[in-house]
């Protein structure tokens, strides 16, 4: 993960890096494969906070997002009126390129839920 100092726990301060290891004759290597950002970035938001991938799929949790927002979308929502409320954010890959699929809050967002948390495939 990288940090951006301007902001402060945000969607964009913190990038899921994906490595693949790679084991030589000296020693394991690691190699940057791809890294992915929240379409709505906000201070402490914890994005990354909670990972899942299944095969081309990749699920990622922001847990302190605060739109009230609810349901699936394919965009994500930019109020702040649910504190704490968060969100998770799949992405599918396509080669070696990652796009962004869809925005997933709670049917029932609330302030608070921490929705995004813990994720599982």
């Amino acid at each position: 993960m990288g940090s951006d100092v301007r902001r402060t726990r945000s969607s964009t301060a913190f990038l899921l890096v994906l490595l693949t290891l790679k084991a030589g004759p000296a020693r394991a290597s690691f190699e940057l494969k791809a890294y992915v950002k929240a379409t709505n970035p906000g201070d402490h938001d914890y994005f990354g906070f909670a990972v899942a991938m299944s095969g081309d799929t990749l699920v990622v949790g922001a847990k302190d997002e605060d739109s009230c927002a609810t349901g699936v979308a394919t965009t994500a929502a930019t109020d702040n009126g649910c504190n704490v409320a968060g969100a998770a954010y799949v992405y599918t890959r396509s080669g070696t390129a990652w796009a962004f699929e869809a925005y997933v809050k709670a049917p029932n967002t609330g302030a608070e839920d921490q929705f995004g948390h813990a994720i599982g495939t």
